[in-house]
């Protein structure tokens, strides 16, 4: 599976094919807004799936993202045959979604676990103008 639940734990799974459709898909195609391209661009967001794998919350905690610029990307989304964010992705030839467990060959899941990991790491940076003591 590649994608994750927002806080209240929804995650609606779409296609594969609707995925790499997204995946293929660069915001620079889309027709978005000045600001809704910045406010893209600036977290590195690079193509469609990497918007519709984002919770509404996710986009309410980006700087310049306000609820014009929210409607904007969900209108966009349901364009594509999204209705609500954020999106997951199962693998189609697995009929059974409770048993689904990710493929440690696909590229996407180990970027989204990479992701996952940087945005849980805390830096202290309190400690880094001190000086170190030498015995």
């Amino acid at each position: 599976m590649i994608g994750k639940p927002d806080s209240d734990g929804n995650c609606y799974p779409i296609g594969k094919e609707l995925a790499l459709e997204l995946a293929s898909l660069s915001i620079e195609e889309c027709d978005f807004s000045i600001r809704t391209y910045n406010v893209l661009k600036r977290i590195h967001v690079k193509n469609c799936l990497d918007v519709a794998l984002m919770s509404e919350d996710d986009f309410f905690k980006l700087k310049n993202c306000g609820k014009k610029t929210v409607k904007e990307i969900k209108n966009f989304l349901t364009n594509k045959g999204i209705e609500r964010i954020p999106v997951c992705v199962y693998d189609l030839e697995q009929t059974d979604i409770d048993k689904v467990t990710p493929n440690p060959d696909d590229e996407a899941q180990n970027m989204a676990d990479a992701l996952e990991k940087l945005k849980n790491i805390r830096m202290n940076f309190n400690n880094l103008n001190k000086k170190k003591k030498i015995f």
